[in-house]
């Protein structure tokens, strides 16, 4: 008889600004089950305030006893705290939250997981009541520290996210089923027991115990003995296994059920502890395949290991085969591919017969097939065209989808002029990251392709097309106007810039209206056009009196007119800059407003006021003093730091002055000017801070006197300038500050210090440092978890993950 099914009920806790979220979270939760209902006896319920049946009571309390059936209490929050419920002036999420807590602390359950989505800096600086009680929520339970948080960014992230974290809850859930639980299960799954004979398997155990055998024989021995005598079930723990002991048993036990039941991989603090023991014992071929698993499939960087695997000494190209074909289970077998896809790994060399991709593409799981069908675009050659073609007919919509643009990256990169044009002909779509797989061919693609591109429905194609046809000087007259009449902003900037480029006389007003987007919306690249790129072009073409004539009318391109003049003047004609700030400025000022009325006040000017100023003519003289220093701060002399210092100032509507200033202070200040800058190194606008400290920095006697100085009060934006600024300079004795950091509750800032260990110390020296960190009696995992990747990883990896950290370092410059 079969056995009954088993339900996890979840409960989705959100106010109403996250409709999106919660839509998404229903579609992951059917996803999931439409997999696992199949193969186990387990699926997700789904529950929220949407399933409350109506009735009789306050709405809150149906709602609350569909709660008190939840086996996770899943609370997402972004901008609102949500609708008060009617109970002691709490929110329905309030009392929600505070309900499934207060059940967890007294009978474990539910489980309570939390996420909150980012909400931009400029909300939080004016918050709201609503918002401002969800920053609050959230600052006690960042304090409290007593259930699961994370935060995402948006929709495609929180779906990721989620993803993920539910696919690891059923994987625990099925773990602690009791051992038989389906007959199949118990002979173990075809894949389970396959003897894998490919010359590529991993390596078969010894026929004599070896040293991890003998050792795990004893160990297993030493608690039989134990366990007789009653000593390791005893409540005062008298007589318990050493800790390294019980950990290795642990990893024992796991990897016996993973290999012979079902895949299972150790939890964070499982596999953390484990490797707190890691020089204690041998382990064998088996435990090293379980350790590599979980790793391998851990998304959030917490689960080191790579110790394991290299004094495993067996090459990748062994087992990343292994676990892309024959591993049991689906996630493995894809994340393997999409490895092997990040490394640009061989999968599809070699004999037809032997070639690991042939294997892939037959795989039985859609997603797998995906995984191989997405290596193919990026490293597939004609000879892989043929097994792509076999999957544009298959079964799964997904994989059509995903043969279908295989192909065509792979016709893109073998011959892009050709794939265009049959593109264009057949109106394919195009999205940005199919016009990105262009850019690298651009020169093998002739302007007459490009210019048929310039007329397809895809905003992102006829952007690239008109760029290209830009750069390569092949754009008429007749087809530049055309170009400004088109949907896509960025492709009018082109043509407005042709125009200008070439002494069209043209109405600035109208190109403004017809580049600028709206400032409330997420535009795509290719409909975004600035419109001081074109009035740039067309002052390029003006002689100096005429670029004066620019400057004096006070107007929005007054300061484009002071950058171009300043991009023509050489280092010793500066003074004309200087003496516009000195005060030239001014008096132009007076003048122009003695000689022409101010103009009529828009309707939007009180509420424009809060940030610039109202006069148009204090406006233009704002952006004209920004454009002069930007000129000084990037040509420094000694002769502009008063005028640096006299900038210096808390003006909110002021920040780019302030900002050119500091930066033009931190190549041309001294030593007293750093009291001076004191007041900006804590401003809340991450700009001013950055130029602030390392300004602080440059006119400091030593980065780790100025460090110390800074770091009394560490931010990510301070951290990072500090760890910037010692690697440029080659300062290494800076991580005596900077070591400190590895224990910070910030993660980003405890990521910018192991990122400057693992740039400037020696393999030696990061041993030491993980060593010395391990005893710390607490530590952060993500701090292990890199040093071990950079030590201990096979060296095509470590390339590879510190290729990613440079990605990551990147976003903070």
């Amino acid at each position: 008889m079969d056995n009954q099914l088993r339900v996890f009920r979840v409960f989705l806790a959100s106010p109403s600004d996250l409709g999106e979220e919660r839509r998404a979270a229903r579609e992951i939760v059917e996803e999931l089950n439409a997999i696992w209902a199949k193969e186990t006896d387990l699926r997700i319920e789904l529950i929220g305030w949407e399933d409350t049946l109506p009735g009789a009571g306050r709405p809150q309390a149906l709602i609350n006893a569909d709660l008190d059936k939840a086996d996770l209490f899943l609370g997402c929050l972004w901008q609102k705290m949500g609708s008060p419920s009617g109970a002691l002036g709490k929110t329905g999420f309030e009392e929600e939250f505070d309900r499934a807590l207060a059940r967890n602390q007294k009978t474990g359950t539910p489980e309570m997981w939390l996420f909150i989505k980012e909400v931009d800096a400029a909300r939080i600086s004016d918050p709201g009541e609503q918002l401002r009680r969800v920053l609050k929520f959230r600052k006690t339970q960042e304090d409290g520290k007593q259930l699961l948080f994370k935060e995402f960014k948006d929709v495609t992230s929180w779906r990721e996210l989620l993803r993920s974290l539910l696919l690891r809850r059923l994987l625990r859930a099925i773990a602690n089923q009791p051992v038989i639980v389906k007959e199949e299960q118990a002979k173990g799954s075809a894949r389970t027991q396959e003897k894998v004979t490919d010359s590529e398997a991993v390596p078969k155990s010894p026929s004599k115990p070896g040293p991890a055998f003998t050792i795990l024989a004893d160990l297993i021995e030493e608690a039989a003995v134990k366990v007789r005598v009653k000593e390791l079930l005893a409540f005062d723990r008298t007589g318990a296994l050493p800790a390294a002991s019980t950990a290795r048993l642990l990893l024992f036990a796991a990897t016996n059920y993973d290999w012979n039941w079902q895949h299972i991989e150790f939890g964070a603090h499982e596999i953390n502890s484990m490797y707190l023991h890691r020089e204690a014992a041998p382990l064998t071929g088996q435990e090293r395949i379980f350790l590599l698993r979980t790793i391998l499939l851990d998304t959030f960087s917490i689960n080191p290991g790579w110790y394991w695997i290299n004094k495993w000494k067996v090459p990748t190209r062994t087992w990343l085969t292994y676990l892309a074909i024959s591993d049991s289970d689906e996630s493995m077998r894809a994340a393997a591919v999409q490895l092997a896809n990040r490394l640009a790994f061989p999968l599809n060399k070699g004999p037809k017969a032997a070639r690991p991709i042939i294997k892939i593409l037959k795989d039985e799981k859609p997603a797998v097939r995906v995984a191989g069908l997405t290596f193919l675009g990026v490293h597939g050659v004609t000879r892989d065209e043929a097994a792509i073609r076999e999957l544009v007919a298959d079964e799964d919509k997904e994989v059509r989808i995903a043969a279908e643009r295989s192909l065509r990256l792979l016709h893109f990169r073998i011959s892009p002029e050709a794939e265009l044009k049959r593109s264009i002909r057949d109106r394919d779509n195009f999205d940005e990251n199919l016009v990105d797989s262009l850019r690298p061919v651009a020169k093998r693609i002739g302007n007459d392709s490009l210019l048929e591109a310039t007329s397809h429905a895809s905003g992102a194609l006829r952007t690239f097309a008109a760029s290209e046809l830009l750069s390569r000087d092949a754009v008429t007259d007749e087809l530049a106007r055309r170009f400004t009449r088109d949907e896509a902003r960025a492709v009018r900037e082109c043509g407005y810039k042709f125009l200008a480029a070439h002494g069209e006389a043209l109405n600035f007003t109208d190109v403004k209206n017809a580049l600028r987007g709206s400032y409330l919306s997420n535009e795509p690249n290719w409909n975004k056009g600035d419109p001081e790129v074109v009035i740039r072009a067309a002052f390029e073409r003006l002689s100096e009196n005429e670029l004066a004539q620019k400057v004096i009318a006070l107007n929005d391109e007054s300061a484009i007119a002071v950058r171009v003049i300043g991009s023509k003047l050489q280092q010793e004609n500066l003074e004309v800059i200087r003496k516009l700030l000195a005060g030239e400025l001014d008096k132009l000022l007076e003048r122009v407003k003695s000689l022409r009325p101010a103009e009529k006040p828009s309707s939007l000017l009180p509420l424009l006021s809060l940030w610039a100023p109202s006069d148009p003519f204090e406006a233009a003289k704002g952006k004209i003093e920004t454009a002069a220093l930007e000129i000084l701060a990037a040509k420094p002399a000694m002769e502009s730091r008063a005028l640096f210092l006299r900038y210096l100032s808390t003006d909110t509507s002021k920040s780019g002055q302030l900002i050119a200033s500091l930066r033009g202070l931190a190549k041309v200040g001294v030593a007293d000017d750093r009291a001076k800058l004191l007041p900006f190194v804590s401003s809340k606008s991450e700009a001013i801070e950055w130029e602030a400290s390392n300004a602080y920095l440059a006119l400091s006697p030593t980065i780790v006197a100025a460090a110390n100085d800074l770091l009394a009060s560490p931010t990510r934006t301070k951290v990072w300038c500090i760890v910037s600024r010692a690697l440029k300079t080659n300062d290494t004795a800076v991580w005596t500050v900077l070591e400190k950091l590895l224990l910070s509750e910030d993660e980003d800032i405890r990521r910018m210090a192991c990122y400057f260990a693992v740039k400037t110390q020696t393999k030696k020296q990061l041993e030491e440092l993980l060593n010395k960190y391990l005893t710390k009696g607490w530590y952060y995992y993500n701090v292990v978890v890199t040093i071990d990747r950079v030590l201990y990883a096979p060296k095509d990896l470590v390339a590879l993950f510190l290729s990613d950290e440079e990605k990551w370092a990147a976003q903070w410059d």
